[in-house]
């Protein structure tokens, strides 16, 4: 599990509910809001990373989508000049450079998600420390009901060196571990995929070739 998703489990719900059971809840609020800022300082500096890995593969994808149509238009110039072997080589290239082009609109999906889930998460992170500050003496007051009602706080030992954050991101650990083998298990099905595909890949490509070059061998004696 990567750093936004383990600190995506991070809600104000919670965080709110780990205040209900504790014995003292004004003793540690000062604490998870120090720790939350600092978590806001730390995503950010994701959210500036993955926006410089979105750039780079926009760029990446503008540049193959480049090489692909200049191949597309080589390709029908030599079949116009009857170079068959250089039409050959331009639809090979532009068979590649369409391969290229389809992994580079993925990472761009990829850097894109991973972008707007680091801003979208700092931007949740920046209200919560406004909320808790504005609600301390609420927070503080129903966890005080709460811990009256229910005796639970011997569940939740806080020594003054925890981190209280990880403490509750992990109230719902084995949760999130079911989620972590389900989607590991669509990606090794996803590499499976990819390898069985990449076995005749050669061959297609070939054909592929061949069947272009025909169309524009029959579309330029029209």
């Amino acid at each position: 599990m990567g750093l936004i998703d383990r600190l995506r489990r991070i809600t104000m719900g919670r965080i709110e509910a780990f205040l209900d059971r504790v014995e003292r809840p004004e003793d540690v609020l000062p604490d998870i809001v120090r720790q939350l800022q600092a978590k806001v300082k730390q995503v950010a500096d994701a959210e500036v990373k993955a926006l410089t890995a979105l750039k780079g593969a926009c760029r990446r994808l503008d540049e193959a989508s480049g090489k692909m149509a200049r191949m597309e238009s080589g390709a029908a110039a030599a079949v116009q000049a009857g170079e068959d072997a250089l039409a050959r080589q331009a639809l090979a290239a532009q068979i590649d450079a369409e391969k290229r082009v389809a992994a580079a609109e993925a990472e761009v999906a990829r850097a894109q998600g991973a972008y707007d889930a680091a801003k979208t998460l700092r931007l949740q992170f920046q209200r919560d420390v406004a909320t808790l500050k504005q609600r301390s003496g609420e927070i503080i007051a129903r966890a005080r009901a709460a811990r009256a009602r229910q005796a639970v706080s011997e569940c939740f030992a806080v020594g003054g060196s925890e981190d209280l954050l990880e403490t509750i991101a992990r109230m719902e650990e084995k949760v999130a571990q079911r989620e972590d083998t389900i989607e590991a298990a669509a990606d090794v099905a996803a590499d499976l995929r990819i390898a069985l595909a990449d076995v005749s890949d050669e061959t297609a490509r070939s054909e592929e070739v061949q069947q272009r070059l025909d169309a524009l061998k029959r579309s330029s004696n029209l």
